[in-house]
């Protein structure tokens, strides 16, 4: 599993009582009981978050790309899908984290014509040339 580097705003009683909790060996440390802290708020609110990423998912299958499109995982962008952004004019930013492969038959040109913004949180995939472009765009 991958991680980000975080800085987190802790008042000095919560940082205290956790200090305590990791002296007493319940946590490795800060960032494990941050870490499981983190998890269980996600469970607990797991119902929630489905929903909003179902709103906010695009299944490539089911819809045509949007101007805001956004995922979690792994996506991947065709030649086709970009060149129908290219007939109707529209420029893209891309969100969400994960992985994002960029098909080999995409050129510089027509990436640069259909995409506007690629967030820092996903991992392009992609020619040398397309990389370097997305480094400008984040």
């Amino acid at each position: 599993m991958n991680y980000e580097k975080l800085s987190v705003n802790v008042n000095n009683e919560s940082l205290a009582l956790i200090d305590l909790l990791v002296d007493e060996r319940l946590f490795s440390n800060r960032s494990d009981f941050i870490n499981q802290a983190i998890k269980e708020k996600l469970m607990s609110e797991k119902e929630t978050t489905d929903k909003l990423l179902e709103i906010h998912s695009i299944s490539r299958a089911e819809k045509s790309i949007n101007e805001n499109s956004w995922f979690i995982g792994v996506s991947n962008l065709t030649k086709g899908e970009l060149q129908i952004l290219r007939n109707k004019k529209i420029k893209i930013s891309i969100k969400g984290f994960g992985c994002l492969y960029v098909d080999d038959d995409i050129d510089i040109s027509l990436f640069k014509d259909t995409i506007k913004y690629v967030c820092k949180m996903i991992k392009v995939v992609a020619s040398k040339e397309i990389v370097n472009y997305v480094s400008t765009i984040r």
